[in-house]
């Protein structure tokens, strides 16, 4: 495993992806993203931001859980796993460690890393 830097490494590479995925749901019921649907007005940037953190967890959740429906395997998930899921836990991690600046320190980050 590499070092984690928490941009593009979360720490929980380790994690099965059923394992990982079961994290992802369970932050949805956690602050910052308990409260916030669709119907949430994005009054402000951390708002919208929020919102957009909390796209990209469903739709991962959701991929996951097709990928299952589909049959694939636990081990077949796992090849392709840390691609899915380390960033979007790496953007929750920093909603959890400090809000928004974080956040956007974080993305940031990301975006300056992408291939």
């Amino acid at each position: 495993m590499t070092d984690i830097d928490l941009i593009t490494t979360s720490g929980r590479e380790t994690l099965t992806v059923k394992d990982r995925v079961g994290l992802l749901r369970a932050a949805l019921f956690y602050p910052p993203f308990n409260g916030i649907t669709q119907d949430t007005r994005a009054a402000t940037q951390a708002i919208h931001d929020l919102k957009l953190t909390i796209g990209w967890m469903r739709g991962t959740i959701d991929l996951y859980d097709r990928a299952v429906e589909r049959g694939q395997t636990e081990e077949a998930l796992a090849k392709g796993a840390d691609k899915m899921l380390s960033r979007v836990e790496c953007v929750i991690l920093a909603w959890k460690r400090g809000g928004h600046p974080e956040y956007k320190r974080v993305r940031r980050a990301q975006m300056e890393t992408l291939p």
